[in-house]
């Protein structure tokens, strides 16, 4: 009698805790009671999974107008830098520091091939030669195959030319394969600047 009474006090007992419990869960979720760590630990998966569903994109999907090339010409520091302090951020850019550069005897041309779909996208210097007059600034850019990693690049640099002259920018190299709202370098001129683009 004793032991079945026992035993009876005993599953109530456990009936009752795992409804406390059972109530304890529903409370939290009810009342999104969780601790800070483990909501930080949930956020952080969320944003891993749409980050790699991002990734996996092709990128004609992204939700993004790519910059387009362009060819700037600096003629004073303070414009530069300027301009320095937003492209330091860009990691794809290589870039002279203002400081280093004589604007009584120099100009900077900044050479962007604007927004790229995929890892792989470069832009080089191949040679800066000055003639009378005139500056070539000659760069070879590289587009990767369509298998290579969607990631969103920016490529370029920046060239000193001596001041007085005027310059032309000739582009050669693999050009990259037509993808919806990104684009490549198209053929300029102007008084002071000129884009010549070769390349397959």
């Amino acid at each position: 009698m004793f032991r079945s009474t026992l035993a009876r006090d005993v599953l109530l007992v456990a009936a009752a805790l795992l409804l406390l419990a059972a109530g304890g869960y529903l409370l939290i979720d009810m009342f999104d009671l969780y601790p800070a760590s483990v909501k930080r630990a949930g956020a952080a998966v969320a944003a891993d999974e749409v980050n790699s569903t991002e990734r996996r994109k092709k990128p004609e999907e992204l939700d993004v107008e790519g910059r387009k090339p362009q060819v700037l010409l600096f003629a004073d520091r303070a414009a530069y830098a300027e301009w320095y302090r937003d492209a330091a951020h860009e990691p794809k850019i290589e870039l002279l520091s203002p400081e280093g550069i004589d604007f009584l005897a120099h100009r900077v041309v900044a050479i962007l091939w604007g927004d790229k779909p995929r890892e792989g996208h470069e832009i080089v210097l191949t040679s800066v030669v000055s003639t009378d007059g005139e500056t070539i600034v000659t760069v070879e850019t590289t587009a990767p195959d369509d298998d290579a990693f969607p990631l969103i690049v920016y490529p370029g640099l920046t060239v000193k030319v001596p001041r007085g002259t005027r310059v032309k920018v000739v582009v050669t190299g693999g050009r990259m394969r037509a993808v919806p709202k990104f684009f490549d370098f198209e053929a300029t001129r102007t008084a002071e600047l000129e884009v010549e683009v070769r390349g397959k």
